[in-house]
């Protein structure tokens, strides 16, 4: 083969790169990895769901609070209510006419007999001024009557005498006897006119009195209905017409009223302790007592009403304030600690009455299922009036999965 064919078939030949070396995989480690969790995320589901007894978790039930005085108990019932003025009135106007003075305004405090309000009286003065002359009339007219029967007398008296003596006739003397009767009669007529025009007078007096309106007693001004100019009317007849002038309350007269389920209000007597928490104030406990329990029930609430004095005066108290009244058990001991105890309320399962329920003792591995007396409850508490004792252990959450001697599993 000649240099020229070695060339050309050179020419021809494919000229290959050798390739790089290539490093080990690391996609087997990955995966090994993986289904290393995969198994043991599925063994610890397993150990979670396989494992005896019904998961639960538990609370310790705690002793209500103790005091070194006497005091009162547990809550035994709450009930929400009102601040009521027990002494409260609108005043209004015995007569009709127009407002010509108002000095008084909403939130102001009034004494007794201050004037609330002036209605114009130029009628009532003009009729007392009418009366006042009548007065003077009769009392002219029965002066003359006095006078006529001071004339009479006299004569009368003599020609009695004279008849006796048989000076005079007989008729002459029923005729002296006659004038003398006649003036005695006019004193009698003119003194009942007097009467009358003097009580005529004392209703004129009184009308115009009537355009004062003053205030029945001593309290706060909460509400004015009329304005200056406006007509006011004991009936309020018209569209235009008022009949209320301003509202009044006496301050020392304020009360809780709360309504009570006809279910719990054998809970609830005369005399009894509570507690009263304003809305507005929840930090604040006001003491209080009931003074009484109203007897009649609400058909359609099915409730009773209970009215409760309060143990504090304080101007942050004002009606109708919403209000929580906590009745209270019988009071303790001085030193002791109310008898009861406080658990969650998700530890409770209430029954059907409202007033028991049912708690799920722990003991070792199971639960007791036992029936307690519920109080009152207080956002996530529960107070326990009977049937558990403080320190003892209960299961929390969801207790439908749980009956009495159930074996368990506590989480936490």
């Amino acid at each position: 083969m000649t240099d020229e064919q070695s060339a050309l078939i050179d020419q021809l030949r494919i000229k290959r790169t050798p390739k790089p070396k290539r490093g080990r995989s690391k996609l087997p480690w990955i995966m090994l990895l993986l289904l290393l969790l995969a198994a043991a995320g599925g063994g610890y589901w397993w150990w979670q769901n396989n494992e005896t007894g019904v998961p639960v978790t538990t609370a310790n039930a705690r002793a209500l609070p103790s005091s070194n005085q006497p005091s009162a108990g547990a809550s035994m019932l709450d009930a929400s209510g009102y601040v009521v003025a027990h002494r409260q009135a609108t005043v209004a106007s015995l007569l009709a006419g127009w407002v010509a003075a108002l000095p008084i305004e909403e939130g102001e405090q009034v004494t007794q007999g201050q004037i609330l309000a002036q209605l114009d009286d130029r009628d009532q003065q003009a009729a007392k001024i009418q009366a006042q002359a009548s007065v003077a009339q009769a009392q002219a007219a029965l002066s003359q009557a006095q006078a006529t029967l001071a004339d009479a007398a006299p004569i009368f008296n003599r020609q009695r005498q004279e008849e006796t003596r048989g000076l005079i006739s007989a008729e002459a003397f029923e005729t002296a006897r006659s004038s003398y009767d006649t003036a005695r009669t006019s004193v009698s007529v003119e003194q009942a006119a007097l009467d009358t025009a003097r009580a005529n007078l004392a209703s004129a007096e009184n009308q115009l009195s009537e355009t004062i309106i003053r205030s029945p007693f001593a309290g706060v001004v909460t509400a004015t209905n009329v304005q200056v100019g406006e007509i006011i009317s004991p009936f309020g007849t018209g569209s235009f017409t008022r009949s209320g002038i301003a509202t009044l309350v006496d301050m020392n007269s304020l009360e809780a009223q709360v309504d009570v389920s006809e279910t719990y209000i054998n809970r609830v007597s005369e005399g009894q302790k509570v507690t009263v928490t304003l809305n507005a104030y929840p930090d604040w406990q006001i003491p209080g007592q009931v003074t009484a329990v109203i007897p009649t029930a609400d058909e359609t609430t099915a409730t009773v009403k209970v009215r409760i004095a309060l143990g504090v005066k304080d101007t942050r108290i004002l009606p109708q304030m919403g209000l929580h009244a906590s009745f209270l058990a019988a009071a303790s001991a001085a030193g002791v600690a109310a008898e009861g105890a406080v658990i969650e309320r998700d530890a409770v399962q209430t029954g059907a009455s409202g007033d028991g329920g049912t708690v799920y003792v722990v003991d070792g591995d199971h639960v007791d299922a036992r029936s307690v007396k519920l109080g009152a409850h207080s956002g996530s508490d529960q107070i326990i009036l009977s049937g558990l004792s403080p320190g003892e252990t209960v299961a929390v959450g969801d207790l439908s999965t749980l009956s009495d001697g159930a074996k368990i599993r506590v989480t936490r």
